[in-house]
C-alpha cells in the first residue's frame, strides 16, 4: 500500500490512478521511480541502442504514439501500433497479443 507522506510527495500523472497496490516487501521510493523513468528512456536497452521504451510510449500522448504502425530496432515496422500504458501495473499479460505476463 502506497503510504501518504510518499503519495503527497510523488506527482502522479494526470489519467494515472493515484493507488496502485505495492508489495509490503518491496515499498515504493522516489529512487525506485528515478530508477524506473530512466530506465524507460535509456535506449541502450533496445537491441540496437536506437530506441527507448518512451520512443513508442510517449508520456505526453498518454504513453502511446501517434503513428498508425509501431516502429521498433532497426526501422522495422509493426502490425499494429503502440497500445497506451495506461494502468499497465494492473496487467496480466502484455503485448497486444498476451504473449508474455510480465515486464
Amino acid at each position: 500500500m502506497i503510504h501518504l507522506f510518499l503519495a503527497a510527495a510523488i506527482t502522479i500523472p494526470l489519467g494515472l490512478d493515484l493507488y496502485l497496490p505495492v508489495p509490503d516487501d518491496n515499498p515504493l521510493t522516489a529512487a525506485k521511480i528515478e530508477q524506473g523513468r530512466r530506465l524507460f528512456h535509456d535506449r541502450r536497452l533496445s537491441r540496437d541502442q536506437s530506441i527507448s521504451c518512451a520512443s513508442c510510449h510517449d508520456p505526453k500522448r498518454a504513453f502511446s504514439d501517434a503513428r498508425p504502425i509501431a516502429v521498433g530496432v532497426f526501422g522495422r515496422k509493426g502490425r499494429r501500433n503502440s497500445p497506451a500504458l495506461i494502468n499497465r501495473g494492473y496487467g496480466r499479460s502484455f503485448f497486444w497479443d498476451g504473449r508474455i505476463k510480465t515486464l
